[in-house]
């Protein structure tokens, strides 16, 4: 019987044709994060890169519920700093 390596040359053309296609469709790839994608990038603020508030969860805690219509709610998360108050 044959070698492994003819049998592997045995394969229809059009199989053979498409891995090629395969392998040169996938040699470019777009570089993203260019000069105008930085020039559009916001940064965000201090204390969210520093990982030490959630700014989701704070305004979690001063949002009102939906359901308590005229109810008077004055809840403030405030953080004092040596220089300030932060509400």
């Amino acid at each position: 019987f044959g070698s492994r390596a003819q049998k592997a040359s045995n394969q229809p053309s059009h199989t053979r044709q498409n891995q090629q296609r395969l392998h040169f469709a996938m040699a470019f790839v777009k570089v993203l994060k260019n000069n105008s994608y930085f020039k559009r990038f916001q940064v965000k603020p201090r204390r969210r890169r520093e990982g030490k508030t959630d700014y989701r969860a704070r305004r979690k805690m001063v949002r009102q519920d939906k359901n308590k219509f005229n109810n008077k709610k004055y809840r403030l998360v405030v953080r004092f700093t040596n220089r300030r108050g932060v509400c």
